[in-house]
C-alpha cells in the first residue's frame, strides 16, 4: 500500500487441481479450496507465454489434460485494491504477508 496499488505489480495466479496424468495435485487443491466463494478465475486451456506477470506456472500438457484456474493480474489487482481500500476505511496504518519466499 505504501508504494501504491498498479496493475502491473501483480503476477497471474494459478492453480492446478487436476495433473496431465489425471492425478490430484494435493498442494494446490488444498490453497484453492481453503478459501470459499472465489470468483474471478478462469479455467486455462493452455499454457500463457510472455513476461513475468502473466506467463503461465506449469507444463503445458497440465493445461491441456489436467484441470488449471487462473487469475489474470487485472483480476489480482482489483481485489487487492478492494483489500487495501477496506483497510484504510478501518485505519490500518502497517501490512505484512509471507508469501513463502522469506
Amino acid at each position: 500500500a505504501q508504494r501504491g496499488v498498479n496493475v502491473y505489480s501483480y503476477p497471474a495466479s494459478e492453480f492446478r487441481l487436476t495433473k496431465a496424468d489425471g492425478t490430484k495435485d494435493a498442494y494446490w487443491t488444498k490453497l484453492w479450496e481453503a478459501h470459499e466463494g472465489r470468483s474471478g478465475y478462469v479455467q486455462v486451456k493452455e499454457k500463457v507465454k510472455g513476461n513475468k506477470y502473466v506467463e503461465g506456472y506449469f507444463d503445458e500438457d497440465d493445461y491441456t489434460k489436467g484441470l488449471v484456474y487462473r487469475y489474470e493480474p487485472v483480476t489480482i489487482f482489483e481485489k487487492m485494491k478492494k483489500a487495501v481500500e477496506a483497510l484504510d476505511q478501518q485505519n490500518v496504518c502497517g501490512i505484512t504477508a509471507d508469501v513463502g519466499y522469506s
